[in-house]
């Protein structure tokens, strides 16, 4: 009857363990390089856009849209589990002030979608 419950106790041990699967980890940030701290810019103000971007799955695609400052960026078929893009941002002559706001967006090789937001002031 011991030798029985011993066994039971150990098969219901295994059973857990292969049912705890592993969490996916995904992950997308952005950063900018403004160095004041209400993050106002105006036109002619350059600032540095780092978008990082980390999934479990592999990375098929990031979008960084922001109609108000020109960013329409497309980076496909990435295929890994982590990616970083640097890019310098120029605040262009006749973009409207207040409020701007930068939007990237991934899919994993899973199909599944993340979106952050970032805001910057234009003054």
């Amino acid at each position: 009857m011991k030798r029985v419950q011993n066994y039971l106790c150990v098969l219901l041990i295994l059973l857990c363990v292969s049912a705890c699967e592993k969490p996916e980890m995904s992950s997308l940030s952005i950063k900018s390089s403004v160095e004041n701290s209400d993050q106002s810019l105006a036109p002619g103000d350059k600032f540095e856009l780092t978008v990082e971007a980390k999934d479990d799955d592999g990375i098929d695609f990031v979008k960084i849209e922001s109609p108000l400052l020109g960013l329409d960026l497309l980076y496909e078929n990435i295929g890994k589990k982590e990616w970083k893009l640097t890019k310098e941002v120029e605040i262009q002559a006749g973009t409207p002030s207040g409020e701007v706001e930068i939007m990237v967006r991934m899919k994993d090789d899973a199909g599944e979608e993340n979106v952050t937001s970032s805001f910057l002031k234009v003054l």
